[in-house]
C-alpha cells in the first residue's frame, strides 16, 4: 500500500515501510530509483516495524519522516543535502544546513531513532558519518554500453527547479536544434533506458541523469541550481558546472543554449573503478544491517552479476 504524505511516499510492503520524496502530481524517476527497495530483499523473522528512508534529498536528515510515522527500526540510506549555490564556501554550506537541524539532529539519532544511518552526501561523511552513494548504482541504466554518438538535454519536470515557462523555452531549443534529444525526467524507466541507448553526452540539471551518465561513462555538462550537484561532482573527482537561481527559466535557458552550442564535457575516465566502490560501498552497509539487527538485507539476484 502507497500513501503520499507532505510530499514523501511510504510504501508499506508488510511491516517494513519504505519513505522516498515523491508528490503524485510530479513523477521524479530518480526519486524512484534512488529507494533501496528496488535493490535489495529486506526481511525480518520478528514482529518489529522497519522504516527505511531513502534515498534523495532529506535536508532535516530525515526528521519529517520519523515526525509521520517512525518505528521500532528507522533506517536512512544514502540520502543526501540540497542548499542554494549562492556561496562557495564550504563552512557556510555546513552552518546552514546544520543550523535548522541540530537539535532535531542530536535528539533523534543521538537516542537512535536512525539505527543505521548513510548519506551520499560529501558533506554529511565530513561530520563522521557512513557514506553510502545513491544505491541506483546497481540500475541497468549505469551498465548501459555507448551505442550512438547524440546529445541528450534532460530537464527536471519539477516547475520548483525552473519556473513555469520551462516548456515554451524547450520548445524554442528544439526547433534551435532539431538533431538534440530533448526529455524530462519524469519519463518512465523504459523510456530511460531507451534515451540512454540514444545518446552518449548529456546535458542535465538533474542529479541522479548526471550520477548515471557519469557512471555509464558518458559525457555530461550540468547545470547546477543547489549544492547536491557539487557534491555529486566530489564523488568522480570533478569540479566543472554551470550555475542558475533555482526557478529562473532565463537563466536556465540561457545556460541550455550555451552548452548546446559551447558545451563543456566532462566525464570520469575511472567510471568503472568508480561504480564498483558504490556498489560495495551499499553492499557493506547492507551487510551491517544484517549483522547488527534482526533484519536480513540480501542484494537482488538481478544485481549480483553487476557487483
Amino acid at each position: 500500500m502507497s500513501i503520499y504524505q507532505k510530499g514523501l511516499l511510504f510504501i508499506n510492503n508488510g511491516n517494513i515501510c519504505y519513505v522516498t520524496q515523491q508528490k503524485p502530481e510530479i513523477y521524479n524517476l530518480g526519486d524512484d530509483l534512488c529507494s533501496p527497495r528496488h535493490y535489495y530483499d529486506i526481511s525480518t523473522q520478528t514482529s518489529a516495524s522497519v522504516m527505511v528512508v531513502g534515498g534523495g534529498v532529506f535536508t532535516d536528515f530525515g526528521y519529517r519522516c520519523l515526525k509521520i510515522q517512525s518505528a521500532d527500526i528507522n533506517i536512512i540510506w544514502g540520502f543526501g543535502l540540497s542548499e542554494p549555490l549562492e556561496r562557495e564556501d564550504k563552512k557556510f554550506y555546513l552552518k546552514k544546513a546544520l543550523k535548522g537541524i541540530r537539535q532535531a539532529y542530536k535528539k533523534h539519532v543521538a537516542i537512535n531513532k536512525y539505527k543505521f544511518f548513510s548519506s551520499r552526501d560529501p558533506l554529511v561523511f565530513e561530520l563522521g558519518h557512513t557514506f553510502v552513494p545513491c544505491p541506483s548504482c546497481f540500475h541497468v541504466i549505469a551498465d548501459l554500453p555507448i551505442k550512438k554518438n547524440s546529445i541528450g538535454v534532460v530537464i527536471n519536470a519539477n516547475p520548483d527547479t525552473h519556473g513555469e515557462d520551462v516548456n515554451a523555452s524547450l520548445d524554442i531549443l528544439r526547433g534551435m536544434f532539431p538533431d538534440v534529444i530533448f526529455a524530462t525526467n519524469d519519463m518512465t524507466e523504459t523510456q530511460a533506458i531507451g534515451f540512454f541507448s540514444q545518446v552518449d553526452k548529456i546535458i542535465t540539471n538533474s542529479y541522479h541523469f548526471a550520477y548515471w551518465a557519469l557512471l555509464s561513462g558518458r559525457r555530461i555538462d550540468l547545470i547546477a541550481y543547489s549544492t547536491k550537484f557539487k557534491g555529486l561532482l566530489e564523488l568522480f573527482n570533478l569540479t566543472s558546472y554551470r550555475v542558475y537561481k533555482k526557478q529562473d527559466t532565463q537563466s536556465l535557458f540561457k545556460h541550455l543554449e550555451s552548452a548546446l552550442k559551447s558545451p563543456n564535457w566532462i566525464h570520469a575516465s575511472n567510471y568503472e573503478v568508480l561504480k564498483r566502490e558504490f556498489r560495495s560501498l551499499n553492499n557493506d552497509f547492507a551487510k551491517n544491517i544484517s549483522h547488527s539487527s534482526p533484519l536480513t538485507v540480501i542484494l537482488k539476484d538481478r544485481f549480483r552479476s553487476e557487483n
